[in-house]
């Protein structure tokens, strides 16, 4: 009986030596395939840096300067660049990056694991690239007649329409301009619009998401993303919609009530600023400039009625707080703050 007791431990601890070196020489594997994935990383990054460059490039060169010679160009480096992130994707998916226990290095594998619209086949690939040259060339391109003289028909965003928004006081020169400007731009576009969108989102299906929202919202990392974002716009909100109406009524006595409502929205168009992803509430500063003239009075009044989010939110309105020279508010803000909250 103690005999085989005695065979028995003996078994045991043979099949247990032969796990423990078993584990021994797994985890030196695994070490030795992080460092060489850590290597590689380096490499991939500065050869990715470089093609990210040459293709930055020759967009650049297309954007500003549209035309057909550029546009072929861009065309051929974007989808050479494309060629060369799908080799390098092949080559990044044989490391076992799922097990590094380096966090960061996991973290640049599963970036580099999503190739992005390179994972398009050249052909959807060119249409997509064509689709997004055409929108900018349509941009670019387009013209609207002037307002006040209807024979001169060359103004073009850059820089007769832009100048307009920038200069006009004329609530009907404005709208005109709005109007015709999307006319001549968004409905040449649609069809190029639609292209994008479609050969985006299969670019998102082949990397593994229902769409390009899901995509998008995937590169802030966090599961609960929208949640957040919903939680910060409750923030805001309440300023957003004080400057809202401030800047309203402001814009209601300029231009009377036939023009801007007591209540609703505000016509985009007297913004102060055509490019509409630009445009903000304080666009017409000489209009409506909410700043006293007194630093002092400013401090006392964001203390006063400022709560802690709309006061962040001042300190981060860089060039309203340049014009009304008050760096130190911010500091003091912030301080305070921290402490209030440890």
């Amino acid at each position: 009986m103690m005999l085989k007791i005695i065979v028995e431990l003996a078994l045991v601890g043979a099949i247990a030596s032969v796990f423990i070196v078993a584990a021994q020489g797994s985890a030196e594997e695994r070490a030795a395939e992080e460092a060489a994935g850590r290597r590689y990383m380096r490499t991939l990054d500065e050869s990715t840096s470089r093609a990210k460059n040459r293709k930055t490039l020759a967009a650049w060169e297309y954007q500003s300067n549209i035309t057909d010679f550029n546009q072929e160009r861009q065309l051929q480096v974007a989808l050479e660049v494309a060629d060369q992130e799908k080799e390098a994707w092949k080559e990044t998916m044989t490391y076992l990056w799922h097990e590094f226990e380096d966090p960061e290095l996991k973290r640049m594998f599963q970036k580099y694991s999503k190739l992005g619209t390179s994972a398009l086949p050249e052909d959807l690939n060119q249409r997509l690239i064509s689709a997004i040259n055409n929108m900018q060339a349509t941009y670019a391109k387009a013209t609207i007649c002037d307002y006040n003289d209807r024979t001169k028909c060359d103004l073009r965003v850059e820089p007769e329409i832009t100048e307009i928004f920038a200069k006009s006081s004329d609530a009907e020169e404005l709208k005109y301009t709005w109007l015709e400007w999307h006319k001549a731009a968004g409905a040449a576009s649609k069809a190029d619009f639609i292209e994008y969108i479609n050969m985006d989102n299969e670019a998102a299906k082949l990397n593994g998401y229902d769409s390009v929202a899901e995509w998008w919202l995937s590169e802030y990392e966090e599961a609960d993303s929208e949640d957040q974002f919903a939680a910060l716009w409750d923030q805001i909100k309440p300023l957003y919609q004080q400057i809202h109406a401030y800047v309203r009524r402001h814009l209601r006595l300029r231009y009377g009530d036939q023009v801007v409502s007591a209540k609703g929205p505000i016509p985009a168009h007297l913004l102060g600023k055509f490019f509409f992803k630009h445009s903000s509430l304080t666009a017409r500063v000489s209009v409506c400039n909410p700043l006293p003239k007194s630093r002092a009075e400013l401090t006392r009044l964001l203390i006063e009625c400022g709560s802690e989010s709309s006061i962040l939110y001042y300190c981060s309105a860089s060039d309203m707080f340049a014009r009304a020279r008050v760096p130190d508010f911010c500091a003091i803000m912030r301080s305070r703050i921290a402490k209030n909250n440890p």
